[in-house]
């Protein structure tokens, strides 16, 4: 009797045994595929945040480039107004001189050339638009 109860307790604390071993051979393989997966990620990811940083900077820089575009397409109706009342000025001076060339009387071709005098100074008065 006493020799089978050895037997027993020995197969029973063998089999323990493996299993605790096989359990924590278990565990270290299970901690390092996720130190793995874990280090291969956290590289992935600092890539991910690179690029989207880079990408920021793109937008940030193409909004930029974008409003400054439009601010000067705002611009642009008081340039054209500013050079159509510019060719105006200019087109009635040219025809107060035209009209000084056929006019007789002294009086009104005096009052025409003070109109051509007075229709200059309006247009050096108007600074020039950009771009002339």
């Amino acid at each position: 009797m006493g020799e089978d109860d050895k037997k027993l307790d020995l197969s029973f604390t063998r089999t323990t045994k493996d299993i605790a071993v096989a359990g924590l051979a278990g565990a270290i393989i299970a901690a390092l595929l996720i130190l793995g997966v874990y280090f291969s990620f956290k590289g992935d990811f600092q890539d991910q945040g690179r690029k989207v940083s880079e990408v920021d900077n793109r937008l940030t820089r193409d909004m930029r480039e974008l409003g400054q575009r439009i601010q000067a397409l705002e611009g642009l109706p008081a340039q054209l107004r500013l050079q159509i009342v510019r060719q105006g000025l200019d087109d009635m001076s040219r025809t107060a001189s035209f009209l000084t060339t056929q006019i007789d009387d002294p009086v009104q071709r005096k009052k025409l050339i003070q109109i051509g005098q007075l229709l200059r100074e309006l247009d050096q008065a108007n600074p020039a638009p950009a771009g002339e």
